[in-house]
Formats: structure tokens, sequence, C-alpha cells
């Protein structure tokens, strides 16, 4: 089943399909001179859009998704040139982000966490080839990392209590 509504040249405006079958529409597409701009889809099938993705020249730019499924996007992925590159998430469902993820060819790199609230990465963690390599840690909240782990095959090798300036 699909919906349309179309504007005032005739052209689609918004377009509603049923991708479960069930006669209910849980996407729609969203139109603006003949581009998709964007989806809004109820991939639950409760009736609640948890997941819009953004287009930018017929690519994907944004999705934003409700993960906790509790009415609020909790997780932002970016996207360049149809790739992810960051991804953001509150997973403390506090409204702020607290995890930060950066990838290069799909491949997380690099992960900052918030671990005390204040919207400033207390831990950052590296990675290789989806494995972790190494882990900074501001344990004291000073500004300075105080906890370095080193990694090898995912398994910890190494850890070291250094005070040294933060820079992140």
């Amino acid at each position: 089943m699909h919906g349309f509504i179309f504007d005032d040249t005739g052209e689609i405006e918004r377009k509603g399909v049923d991708t479960k079958g069930d006669g209910k529409p849980h996407l729609w597409e969203f139109h603006q001179n003949h581009q998709l701009l964007r989806n809004e889809e109820d991939t639950k099938g409760d009736g609640r859009v948890d997941r819009i993705t953004h287009f930018r020249d017929g690519k994907i730019s944004r999705i934003e998704e409700d993960i906790k499924g509790n009415g609020k996007m909790d997780t932002v992925s970016y996207f360049e040139n149809g790739q992810l590159v960051r991804k953001e998430v509150d997973r403390k469902n506090s409204g702020k982000i607290d995890l930060w993820g950066y990838y290069e060819g799909g491949q997380l790199i690099r992960q900052e966490e918030d671990l005390n609230g204040n919207g400033k990465p207390d831990r950052l963690v590296y990675f290789t080839n989806g494995e972790i390599v190494l882990r900074e840690e501001d344990r004291r909240g000073q500004g300075r990392i105080d906890l370095v782990e080193t990694f090898s095959h995912g398994q910890l090798v190494k850890r070291l209590t250094v005070a040294r300036k933060w820079e992140a």
C-alpha cells in the first residue's frame, strides 16, 4: 500500500510505503524538487517514527535513531559520500551525547566517551582493523590522562598509570 501527498505543481511531496505488508505505511519518503530529502520510518511497527534518514545529492548524509524505543532519537550517524564517518550516542538517556565514534573506510578507528556527564570525553579508545589497541582515560576528571592501557588481539597486555596533560 502506498499513500501519496502532492504539492501544488503535482510533484510528490510525501509518499507512505507499507514495508511490512499489513496495509499500514511504515516508511514515509519526503521529496522536494524531485529529490528525496528524508525517510521517516517505524521499524518496530508500533506507530512511532524511530529512524529518520536524511539524504543529500541522493546519498545518505545522516541517520537519527531511537535505539532504546523511548521516543527520543538517541543515536545520530553522519555520512560522507555514503560512508559512515561519525556516530554520536546518548547512552544514558540524558539528552546529552556521551559516546562519539569516528570511522574511516567504514571501520571504527576511535571512540570517545564521557563517563562523568560533563559533556567532555574522559576516555579515548583506538582501534585497528576492528580491534582495540589503546585506551586512555582521565579517571580523576582533572583534564589529564592518568591511565593508559595497550591491547594486542583485543586482550589487555599493559596498564600504565600516568599524569600528562589531556590532548583531545
